[in-house]
């Protein structure tokens, strides 16, 4: 029953209605009515879907939207250590055109990475 779908780069999922629930009360398509016009985004009736639930649409979160929501998260996410026989543990980060380059710590990565993510992109 949780079916999934995008419409419009933004993903959704379908969420069974409870007793006395409307349709459009809870929707994320409550004010636009796209439901009503787009192949894309499937039935919510009872009557027109092969389940016979009634449902509305609730837009989802994936780990790629957690991670790329906050530059500080990604920034984390993308340094790693690495032990080197001549330095020990070393923390590498993105830094410059998008290169790998090695820290003493971890923070001093994330920082570098940070600043090279919120750095503007040069053509």
């Amino acid at each position: 029953m949780n079916e999934r779908f995008v419409f419009d780069g933004i993903c959704y999922k379908t969420v069974a209605l409870k007793s006395g629930e409307n349709h459009c009360e809870k929707c994320a398509f409550n004010e636009c009515r796209e439901c009503e016009y787009s192949p894309v985004i499937p039935y919510c009736d009872a009557d027109k879907r092969n389940d016979g639930k009634n449902v509305y649409f609730v837009e989802t979160k994936t780990n790629f939207d957690r991670i790329t929501g906050d530059p500080k998260i990604l920034a984390e996410q993308l340094v790693y250590s690495h032990y080197d026989e001549f330095y020990g543990d070393v923390w590498f980060g993105v830094t410059g055109d998008g290169i790998r380059e090695s820290f003493k710590t971890r923070d001093e990565a994330v920082i570098a990475t940070l600043e090279w993510l919120e750095k503007e992109v040069e053509k």
